[in-house]
């Protein structure tokens, strides 16, 4: 039986590399950072950040960071940010750190309101795991029309806790009515098979839109009443479904947990992943894609409470095949510059990579689009002068 295990607080080093009288700092430093982005971690040897301290100059330094996925997502940088600048600024001051201990909720708070809101026996996981569900049968199964009220009715029927009669029924139901397999689209420009002698390099590529680009396509959103990022997405599943030649295209998502006051300060990993099946109608226009992107995010965003992981076991036990996204579009999160006392604390942004993609993920970059987009894959299993190819299309 799976059971969590509590580490005990680990201490986080940070080692201090001086390289004010180096050369070529600056190309030290970057080795530095490479070999700090391609160290893995342990999952069963805590701590799960690391952190190391170069001097290029007497007046500027670099902070280098690394931490697993698991551990946080974007926002918690920005929260630990203004917190370093905060500290800073009183250690500067003389102040003590105590005092200024923070009041906002605590990662433990937020695990403790997840599960005494989504307890299974609850409404409110029942109601969030019926639409979750409905949504992957409506996308994955149109061509079996019987099978879906027939698995609903069932669901609605069978206690929560009865995994083996789910499975048997699960079962019966799929051969009665001959259900498929959903279809599998493979991206394109995926090799025929791994190949190992490449440079891992060669998995980052960057790209960019023309300011002339960004704009018109900014009106468009404001037009549409959506964000930025919805009329972008749009555009990609647009341009999955014209590469593959397949209209139904399933991209990964990354949604947010902090829309309610208790997450919006909590430091830790507040986001669950979510796949969005969408049917790309070739009579559709491009505007008409957006809105159905927008209000299909829109309520998305309203069940991304649950964690995927619950959904995803609900289907197995059920025998409902999941849908396999091939794509990530994620919209890159930037660190304000913050002003602390005498210093100034800003993000080098062609410095701050993911490494290991889940799939293939392309990363857009509202600060500085025209520049900092890149797409990061797998260089062993997909083509990188293909994938340009695709990028230049999109």
């Amino acid at each position: 039986e799976l059971r969590q295990v509590v580490h005990p607080p680990a201490e986080v080093l940070m080692p201090f590399h001086d390289l004010s009288n180096h050369p070529d700092s600056e190309i030290k430093a970057r080795e530095i950072w490479k070999t700090e982005q391609a160290t893995s971690f342990d999952l069963r040897r805590p701590p799960l950040a690391r952190f190391a301290l170069v001097r290029l100059r007497d007046d500027e330094h670099w902070l280098v960071y690394t931490a697993h996925a698991i551990l946080l997502d974007g926002l918690s940088w920005n929260i630990f940010f203004k917190e370093l600048g905060e500290l800073y600024t009183a250690h500067a001051q003389g102040i003590g750190a105590h005092s200024l201990r923070s009041s906002a909720p605590q990662y433990g708070d937020y695990a403790i309101w997840q599960r005494d809101t989504l307890r299974p026996e609850g409404r409110r996981h029942q109601d969030s795991l019926a639409w979750w569900m409905n949504e992957v049968l409506t996308a994955s199964y149109r061509g079996c029309p019987g099978y879906r009220p027939a698995l609903q009715w069932c669901m609605k029927v069978v206690g929560a806790d009865w995994r083996p009669l789910k499975q048997i029924i699960g079962f019966v139901l799929r051969s009665i009515y001959a259900v498929p397999r959903p279809p599998r689209s493979e991206l394109p420009f995926k090799r025929p098979a791994p190949v190992n002698d490449v440079d891992p390099g060669d998995g980052m590529i960057g790209w960019g839109l023309s300011p002339d680009v960004s704009i018109r396509l900014d009106s468009l959103s404001r037009q549409e009443r959506t964000s930025d990022y919805v009329t972008r997405l749009a555009a990609y599943i647009a341009a999955l479904a014209m590469e593959t030649g397949d209209p139904n295209v399933a991209v990964y998502l990354s949604l947010s947990n902090r829309v309610r006051p208790l997450t919006r300060d909590v430091f830790g990993c507040c986001a669950t992943s979510a796949i969005l099946q969408l049917r790309c109608d070739p009579d559709d226009s491009f505007r008409r894609l957006i809105s159905r992107v927008r209000d299909r995010l829109r309520a998305m965003q309203q069940h991304a409470d649950l964690p995927y992981d619950l959904i995803h076991r609900e289907m197995r036990a059920w025998r409902i095949k999941m849908p396999q996204g091939r794509a990530i579009l994620s919209s890159a999160w930037t660190h304000p510059a913050i002003r602390c006392g005498d210093i100034e604390i800003t993000c080098l942004p062609d410095r701050n990579m993911t490494a290991a993609p889940l799939q293939f993920d392309t990363k857009l970059d509202a600060e500085n689009e025209a520049h900092n987009c890149s797409v990061l894959f797998d260089a062993t299993r997909y083509d990188p002068e293909k994938v340009q190819g695709f990028i230049e299309r999109f």
